[in-house]
């Protein structure tokens, strides 16, 4: 599953470095300064070895140039979209300390709601904090408890990560980045594992996306996410005490719309 999503990404990137009418017209002009293109992020316009600085922008402008006015004001933006969840799960499960053969977990996928809050810290680095809409996942088990449920929980992710962007043409972008994931469970509900309480837990994330530009302010994006989580789980059933060890290789797949302020 991971290597179908780089494949997908790369066809957007493939997608956001052709180049566009629209974008053109924005980006590029005749002028006294020539024909060339514009630094998409930086609060500035890069021709040839020359960079214009933000006192200079009406006169770029009225020479027919695009404005990243806005991204020099205000290095603040916003990601909103929708962010598919897909696990690759494992677990081990003991009762009363003792293993039980064959006995893992699976958790199901699922779609919500996600955000990003981010930064520009400079024309090719931003940082960015990723929410979104608890999502309920479904907790069943494999192998002897193929087909029962331990139960279900909601949990609330929020990741930090950097990011460092390779721009493709002045319209778009791709970019690699890394950071730490926190997840905090809650409202789990009890299965067939009984009082079911399962621990918080960090752990690293590695991204990759692209983004194409529409205006000076509106883009968009596709991101996906790989956080490499542990954590573990405690309950009862029958009497007996259960733990389980559980790793969930989550994709995180992230399509949306970007607002620079």
């Amino acid at each position: 599953m991971f290597f179908h999503t780089m494949r997908l990404l790369l066809c957007v990137a493939i997608y956001s470095a052709l180049p566009s009418l629209a974008c053109h017209a924005q980006q590029f002009g005749d002028s006294p300064f020539g024909r060339e293109a514009v630094d998409p992020v930086a609060g500035g316009f890069l021709m040839r070895d020359q960079q214009f600085e933000p006192a200079q922008f009406d006169t770029v402008q009225n020479a027919g140039f695009f404005s990243a006015c806005n991204r020099c004001k205000n290095p603040w933006f916003v990601r909103l979209g929708v962010g598919v969840l897909i696990f690759g799960e494992s677990g081990i499960f003991q009762a009363d300390e003792v293993v039980v053969p064959g006995a893992s977990i699976r958790i199901s996928d699922e779609t919500t709601f996600v955000f990003d809050i981010g930064y520009q810290l400079s024309p090719h680095w931003t940082v960015t904090f990723t929410s979104g809409v608890p999502p309920k996942l479904d907790l069943d088990g494999t192998g002897p408890f193929e087909g029962v449920s331990y139960g279900t929980t909601r949990y609330a992710p929020a990741v930090l990560a950097l990011q460092r962007h390779f721009f493709l043409n002045p319209c778009a972008s791709i970019y690699v980045g890394g950071g730490v994931n926190y997840t905090m469970q809650y409202e789990s509900v009890d299965g067939l594992i009984q009082d079911l309480d399962i621990e918080n837990n960090a752990a690293v994330v590695l991204q990759l996306g692209a983004e194409r530009r529409l205006n000076n302010r509106v883009s968009l994006f596709a991101d996906a996410k790989k956080v490499f989580y542990k954590t573990e789980s405690f309950g009862s059933f029958g009497g007996a005490a259960i733990r389980g060890d559980v790793t969930a290789y989550a994709t995180v797949l992230f399509f949306g719309v970007r607002y620079g302020f």
